[in-house]
């Protein structure tokens, strides 16, 4: 692995071996999970996970995996009625084609692309990129947003191949840490299943102005989220104040949150971003330095009598001021 602006090699401190055994860094891994979904009947929602990286065993967490096949379904029912259009305007165009040249049948369909966001019970993002069909499914997971790049990776590691075939490197991506930070770039070498050719470089280079298509932050922030409280968060934000969010429905707190990060770009947040804080950290209210902190209402309102939120920005999902 190596950076243009901060060389990632084995001698540097920023090297994620090294950030490991430091205790003022957290880093992450590239990828939290892989998926090959066969979808074996659409009508009955007959959908199997055929492959998972990590296995569910070792992963020891479902949330991905339980509502990764309703997304999956809703998916290949659209990608269905797109292909079925395709084969009556393909049939209109030539009455005398053969079965053999269907465009309908699995063969002849062209992988399509996708994203889709899971949001754990914990208030955890889980950003998805798919490839495929309305018969099968190449997934990829991450906590992190960066589709472009999963999408990259997905072109390199050919869903044809069998998960087999590419499970070390799979596994290597949901493992090898890194620290998500901007101006770090690496660099990672993708083997070509079954071929003689050289590998594949790609990089990654992390950046806080890549979002994913995320409707559920747009739509719940719209509708609680008046034209004078967007401004003022905004406005706060980019004074770097202090502000936080309350709601005592806290499944609105997160998205609200992401929706007020992303309106100061393509400026970059330099606060700390806490969308969703719990008891055990609710002390971050009293920090000295500017944050974007989402809270449950109810909490703070249990915890705030020994708190001072004379120099914070409140915004009131509930009573909307």
């Amino acid at each position: 692995m190596s950076s243009k602006s901060c060389p990632v090699r084995s001698g540097s401190a920023w090297h994620p071996l090294r950030c490991l055994a430091r205790t003022d860094i957290t880093t992450a891994s590239l990828f939290h999970s892989f998926y090959f979904v066969d979808i074996v009947d659409l009508e009955t929602r007959n959908m199997t996970i055929a492959a998972q990286v990590p296995s569910a065993d070792r992963l020891k967490d479902e949330t991905v995996s339980e509502g990764l096949l309703f997304f999956v379904g809703e998916t290949a029912a659209v990608l269905r009625q797109q292909e079925e259009q395709r084969v009556q305007t393909y049939h209109a165009m030539h009455p005398d084609a053969g079965a053999d040249t269907d465009p309908g049948s699995e063969e002849q369909q062209e992988d399509k692309y996708g994203t889709f966001v899971l949001t754990a019970g914990n208030a955890q993002k889980y950003y998805l990129t798919w490839r495929g069909t309305s018969h099968r499914m190449f997934i990829a997971a991450s906590t992190m947003p960066l589709m472009s790049t999963t999408r990259c990776v997905l072109d390199m590691l050919h869903y044809d191949c069998s998960p087999d075939d590419i499970i070390s490197t799979l596994m290597s991506v949901c493992e090898i840490p890194v620290l998500p930070s901007c101006a770090l770039q690496y660099n990672f070498l993708f083997p070509k299943p079954k071929q003689t050719k050289p590998k594949q470089r790609l990089s990654i280079q992390f950046s806080s102005t890549e979002q994913v298509n995320d409707a559920e932050v747009f739509s719940i922030a719209m509708h609680v989220l008046n034209p004078s409280m967007a401004l003022l968060a905004w406005q706060s934000v980019m004074l770097e104040r202090k502000v936080l969010v309350k709601s005592a429905t806290e499944s609105l707190v997160g998205p609200t949150c992401e929706y007020i990060k992303r309106l100061v770009m393509p400026y970059m947040l330099v606060q700390s971003y806490v969308p969703v804080t719990h008891e055990a950290t609710m002390n971050v209210i009293e920090a000295p330095f500017p944050y974007l902190v989402g809270v449950n209402s109810e909490l703070l309102d249990s915890a705030g009598r020994f708190f001072d939120l004379s120099d914070i920005v409140i915004i009131d999902l509930d009573a909307r001021t």
